[in-house]
């Protein structure tokens, strides 16, 4: 006997029946699950879309592993996803720098010093820094010849810089590197030839700076008590010369107090010349001089024959 006998069933009063609901249930579950897994690669795909560039780099676009000629600039850009990805170039400057610790330095790149000999034998060792860049208009032919950033470093900036500072510091003397003298013109010669070295793969030199060439101790040594007795030899140099320059400036002296009494002797003649000349001139000035110094005079010989006569003016 149905369990509806006597009264309506559910379906005829409009009520759904228990398969209904769980089967509405069910869609339910279905389309929730459908809308969330639609959701997600949607996010996927903007995500796989979206290639956002920091500022002092470019990203070069690639599809199934190859440049696609396309280059994304600093800020938001987008590419096809799952299909294509991009490869990130630095393109502002950079550097390379060899010490003798180079866990302590701050270039992008250290690297150990570089060991070296000059025209006269001598080991040194150099330590310096290289600034360069990669320009963004030549980024994809630089990738596609060398290779990501560091297969430039190792192939072209290090390379080339250990080997041109090397082999041309025999083209220098000891001497003129340990007194600085020529370190200015060979940083110059390093960096030209790094300039036309990296020209040719497309990177560019900002700066090459030499910071320090190290000698051999007993090298050092040697110059030290080079310089000792150079230096005592120019001391002595400069006595001697000081004496000499004031043994001379007696000798000017002399002269020139000679010449200064000649001088004065002869201006002393000459004007007891002109004086002379001018009393036999004028006689008439010995009298006037004569009276002219009466006005002074205390006392007053008279010349005579016998006893000469004394006047006292005074009284």
């Amino acid at each position: 006997m149905s369990k509806y006998a006597g009264r309506a069933s559910p379906r005829a009063r409009g009520v759904p029946s228990e398969d209904t609901v769980k089967a509405k249930g069910q869609a339910g579950t279905v389309i929730s699950i459908t809308l969330g897994v639609v959701a997600f690669l949607a996010i996927l795909l903007v995500l796989g879309s979206c290639s956002p560039v920091e500022y002092g780099n470019v990203r070069l676009v690639t599809q199934f592993g190859a440049l696609t000629g396309t280059v994304f600039h600093e800020g938001m850009n987008w590419k096809t996803p799952f299909i294509q990805g991009t490869v990130e170039v630095p393109i502002m400057v950079r550097s390379y720098e060899t010490s003798d610790h180079p866990e302590s330095t701050q270039a992008n790149y250290p690297d150990y010093t570089v060991d070296a000999q000059t025209s006269d034998g001598q080991q040194i060792t150099v330590s310096y820094t290289v600034l360069f860049r990669i320009p963004a208009d030549r980024a994809i032919e630089i990738v596609r010849n060398v290779g990501p950033m560091k297969m430039v470093v190792e192939n072209v900036v290090k390379a080339h810089s250990r080997n041109l500072v090397r082999i041309l510091a025999q083209n220098y003397k000891a001497g003129d590197l340990y007194s600085g003298v020529g370190i200015a013109e060979y940083e110059a010669e390093v960096g030209k030839a790094l300039e036309f070295e990296y020209g040719r793969y497309g990177v560019i030199l900002d700066s090459f700076l030499v910071r320090k060439v190290s000698f051999d101790a007993d090298y050092v040594t040697a110059m030290e008590q080079k310089q000792i007795a150079l230096e005592a030899v120019t001391t002595e140099k400069h006595k001697a010369e000081a004496a000499e320059y004031q043994k001379q400036q007696k000798i000017r002296d002399a002269e020139a107090n000679a010449q200064s009494t000649k001088l004065g002797a002869d201006a002393e003649a000459y004007s007891i010349t002109v004086r002379g000349k001018a009393l036999a001139d004028n006689p008439d000035i010995i009298k006037w001089e004569f009276v002219h110094n009466l006005a002074t005079a205390k006392w007053l010989m008279i010349p005579s024959d016998g006893l000469i006569p004394m006047l006292n003016l005074g009284e």
